[in-house]
């Protein structure tokens, strides 16, 4: 999977917090379980562009990543 990230960890009174900020390709191919297991963990915020066009967010359609980024958030 060939993604571009940026981050850094914080460290609080509540525990270590995440932040990432993401860009996918529309070349890459991800699975509900790549989502899941790259990017969504405890304690993490989560921004970027993912190329998950979906409706719900105001796109003019729907595509695959946005209905599994959908899925997921829901």
């Amino acid at each position: 999977m060939n993604v571009e990230i940026q981050g850094t960890e914080i460290r609080t009174s509540n525990g270590h917090l995440k932040i990432f900020n993401v860009y996918l390709s529309p070349a890459n191919i991800l699975t509900m379980e790549d989502f899941q297991k790259y990017f969504f963990n405890n304690r993490t915020i989560l921004v970027g562009d993912f190329n998950a066009h979906n409706q719900m967010w105001g796109c003019s359609l729907t595509k695959s990543r946005g209905r599994i980024l959908e899925e997921i958030l829901i």
